[in-house]
């Protein structure tokens, strides 16, 4: 089973996950609270406001997984 990898702050690397714990994390609402926000957000004060908040979302790469960080030398 791949695993992806999951970032917090762009470059730290917080878990690895599979596509399904991804969908199940995302179905079980583990980030609603904070979309929520973003949304309220975005509608309240504007997108420059909404991406400020969006930022304490994870990211998650589908195309490549890291080791240690997000740059070449840890790519795995």
């Amino acid at each position: 089973m791949e695993h992806f990898t999951i970032f917090q702050d762009f470059y730290r690397v917080i878990a690895e996950m599979t596509e399904e714990e991804i969908v199940s994390a995302i179905s079980n609402g583990t980030y609603r609270e904070t979309v929520e926000d973003v949304r309220r957000i975005f509608a309240e004060q504007g997108e420059k406001a909404a991406n400020e908040k969006k930022i304490e979302l994870p990211e998650i790469t589908f195309s490549a997984n890291y080791r240690g960080g997000r740059s070449n030398a840890t790519l795995v």
